[in-house]
């Protein structure tokens, strides 16, 4: 277990990361910096490209399975350190009926969050690492009728920076998710820190322990005109009725 020091000095370095962050995006806005973030990368095909060795087939595909193998239950998502946009764009006939994201900044006007909230898509706005935003997403969950999520993704690309990689602060956000998923094979893809890509690659044996299917693999370093995205780990998570409550730890 981490002592109280450094618990305290990892929040405050993931707080100032994601203030400076935040206020990048801010900036953008006014066009006094580039966005931090290249938007183009935030529709299905993308994300394909980013778990397609832990996933194999499309997401209007995987939206589709899940309806069939849930006739009359209300299919909800979440889009982790997101916009939600990978799933609201989708096709009708196979987009969820709920949609969920957490970011740091929510970028929408006032019309696009009461469009959006029409079509049951809401965002949550803060920092993953925080309790606080956790609890919010509960708030909205409870008030939406929405107890979990059949499929959950995190991929923040370059903004995987603003979480220091520390183990037990990625134990602690997957946690927080795996929390939420379905027991009826809820799906968890989630990008994970350079730094621990040893760690990340070994965590499915020790998950097979706890009943917990999992499996990691990497994405390669590449490169495009707005972002420069190092070698890192990916993982796949999913939830099972006799699948253990809590992850193991990322030792």
């Amino acid at each position: 277990m981490p002592s109280l020091l450094e618990i305290r000095s990892t929040f405050e370095e993931a707080k100032k990361e994601g203030i400076r962050r935040r206020n990048q995006i801010i900036a953008s806005r006014t066009g006094l910096l580039p966005h931090p973030h290249n938007r183009d990368n935030s529709n299905a095909d993308s994300y394909y490209e980013t778990f397609k060795k832990l996933e194999q087939e499309f997401l209007p595909h995987i939206m589709k399975n899940i309806k069939n193998e849930l006739p009359g239950e209300k299919i909800a998502v979440i889009d982790i350190m997101g916009t939600g946009s990978v799933f609201k764009f989708l096709p009708e006939e196979v987009r969820p009926d709920y949609i969920f994201a957490i970011c740091l900044f929510d970028e929408r006007t006032e019309d696009q969050k009461i469009n959006d909230e029409k079509n049951h898509i809401y965002v949550i706005e803060g920092n993953v690492v925080f309790p606080s935003t956790w609890k919010k997403l509960h708030k909205k969950m409870r008030e939406t009728g929405i107890y979990n999520f059949q499929y959950a993704y995190a991929r923040p690309l370059n903004g995987m920076e603003t979480i220091p990689p520390v183990p037990w602060l990625i134990k602690y956000i997957g946690q927080q998710v795996y929390n939420l998923l379905d027991k009826k094979g809820g799906t968890f893809l989630s990008e994970g820190p350079r730094e621990l890509i040893d760690l990340f690659l070994n965590w499915p044996n020790i998950a097979k322990k706890f009943n917990i299917n999992s499996e990691a693999s990497t994405i390669e370093k590449y490169e495009d005109k707005f972002n420069y995205f190092p070698r890192r780990p990916i993982i796949k998570i999913i939830r099972n009725e006799d699948s253990f409550d809590n992850l193991p730890d990322v030792v």
